[in-house]
């Protein structure tokens, strides 16, 4: 039996190379952080937007179908979506 939000799959590719691997850092309000290369700080909310697909690495309360685990999946359009897409950076 399947289970899962139905959302877009995440995976992850160890190739740096990988266009599919790579992410957008913006702050939780969905605005750019000012400059390419600052550093994200302890504590501080991101997303992280895909740009090929547009959308945000999302969080909500749905086990995965794989690792039974909380699921990760890819959210919302244009970069917009909700307040599962924020992170907190944890260092």
């Amino acid at each position: 039996m399947a289970s899962g939000s139905g959302q877009q799959i995440v995976t992850l590719s160890p190739k740096k190379s990988d266009v599919n691997s790579l992410w957008i850092v913006r702050v939780a309000t969905g605005a750019p952080i000012s400059e390419a290369g600052t550093p994200v700080k302890c504590g501080q909310k991101i997303r992280l937007s895909h740009p090929t697909t547009q959308k945000n690495l999302h969080s909500h309360l749905v086990r995965s179908p794989l690792g039974r685990q909380q699921e990760v999946s890819a959210f919302g359009s244009d970069m917009e979506g909700d307040s599962g897409d924020d992170w907190v950076v944890s260092c």
